[in-house]
């Protein structure tokens, strides 16, 4: 074979790393088999069947061109197309043949033998087969990067570090809500107040990864992970087909209080909600000012009012939990209000109503049917002395007035709204008190 004369130049180790492994396994043997190359499936063999492939692509379209040239279109050195050309002349699948017309200055052309023919059209096929496999997997690798930036809530995602008076702090995002972020919501919200049954009998949905997805403060790692300070993002999809994140259970330990914690909470809600298009974010509070540097601002608020009646035949009424001929169904595992113990719905037929059992008293939630109706399966079950939380505007302070029953209102919570899709979003429908965080 004529070999032609060139000058060694030292590559950069980069280059030269590059080149080692294809042109190493290009030159290993190959396994005969009824005629046929045998190309063993390792990562070893498919980079030796792509040289090789691509080298008789080549020699196939251009037979006359030099080996400095071949090596300027495959990427790869001289010395190293030296190797492989002649690999592939051992097997009998490239020839050498004088040809005096040929640019070449050496006179003579590489030319694929009938083997190498054959042997190049399976090749072909297995490659644009592997490279269509590649071209799948890399398509679905691109889409679930999408996916991840998008989302950002991976579980235990890290999202910043902090250092607070010395004690490094972890702000991270988690979906549902992790066992040590329960521990402190219980301890902040329930077992601090004396109140509450468990947390899953509360919120039943909070280890959903599907609709929740959590931000907490973190300290320690591993089992010592502790959680300083949390909030959730509850997402839920209206009628008319925007998307909503009801934020709750925003909560700081007592120890980590007025460190700016739950600022940070409500900025990494807001990030969080706009990298999954949310349209608003919706919360429930009495305490506005907290909220109103962060976007939110007041949409509208409930009356918390203490109903009374006088029996007419002068005995005091009870709570009745079993009226005869009205239908009792206990709603509690959907989730039990915080001040609450129970979820009683009562049906007679005509109307409903959702009652809230607590330690101190009953709380009417929700009703449907007509007034009269309404007002009659009230007055089967509730006792004399009751309360009622409703949307400021609702009609039924005005019908309550009209019976005769006594209102004493108490300041109740505010609903604040943080619009995010850069209209308004002061028409959103009310949310029921059993629907909130």
């Amino acid at each position: 074979m004529p070999v032609e004369s060139f000058n060694f130049k030292q590559t950069s180790i980069k280059s030269h790393l590059q080149e080692k492994e294809a042109i190493a396994t290009a030159a290993r043997p190959l396994h005969s088999h009824a005629n046929c190359v045998d190309f063993m499936p390792s990562r070893q063999a498919k980079i030796q069947e792509d040289t090789y492939f691509r080298v008789m692509r080549l020699l196939q379209d251009n037979p006359d061109l030099t080996q400095r040239e071949l090596a300027k279109e495959l990427g790869v050195s001289v010395g190293g197309l030296n190797y492989c050309l002649k690999a592939l002349m051992e097997k009998g699948l490239v020839k050498v043949q004088n040809f005096s017309q040929s640019k070449n200055k050496f006179g003579y052309v590489y030319i694929l033998t009938p083997h190498g023919i054959a042997e190049k059209a399976a090749l072909t096929s297995r490659f644009l087969k592997r490279k269509m496999e590649e071209y799948a997997s890399l398509e679905a690798e691109i889409q679930a990067l999408k996916e991840e930036i998008n989302d950002k809530v991976r579980s235990g995602q890290r999202m910043e570090t902090m250092v607070d008076a010395g004690e490094p702090l972890q702000l991270a995002t988690h979906r549902g809500l992790p066992s040590h972020a329960q521990a402190l919501a219980w301890n902040v919200f329930f077992q601090s107040r004396g109140r509450g049954i468990d947390l899953l009998t509360h919120y039943p949905w909070v280890d959903d990864t599907a609709s929740i997805t959590s931000i907490v403060v973190e300290t320690g790692a591993g089992n010592e992970k502790a959680a300083v300070a949390a909030l959730v993002l509850k997402q839920e999809s209206l009628p008319d087909g925007r998307n909503i994140g009801l934020v709750g259970l925003v909560c700081v330990s007592p120890e980590f209080r007025g460190r700016q914690l739950s600022s940070r909470l409500l900025s990494a809600a807001a990030e969080v909600a706009r990298n999954k298009s949310l349209d608003a974010l919706v919360l429930w509070t009495n305490k506005p000012d907290v909220y109103i540097n962060h976007g939110f601002a007041v949409d509208s608020e409930d009356r918390y009012v203490m109903v009374s009646s006088r029996a007419e035949d002068g005995i005091a009424r009870t709570f009745r939990p079993d009226p005869a001929g009205i239908e009792a169904t206990d709603r509690s595992d959907r989730g039990v209000p915080a001040f609450a113990t129970r979820v009683l719905v009562f049906d007679s037929g005509d109307a409903s109503i959702t009652v809230l059992p607590a330690m101190q008293g009953y709380t009417l939630a929700d009703w449907t049917g007509d007034w009269e109706a309404v007002f009659q399966l009230i007055e089967r079950v509730l006792p004399d002395r009751w309360n009622l939380n409703a949307p400021a505007g609702s009609t039924i302070f005005d019908a309550l007035g009209k019976r005769g029953y006594r209102q004493e209102s108490a300041p109740g919570p505010l609903r604040m709204i943080h619009a995010l899709s850069g209209q308004r979003a002061t028409d959103l429908p009310y949310i029921p008190l059993l629907n909130r965080i």
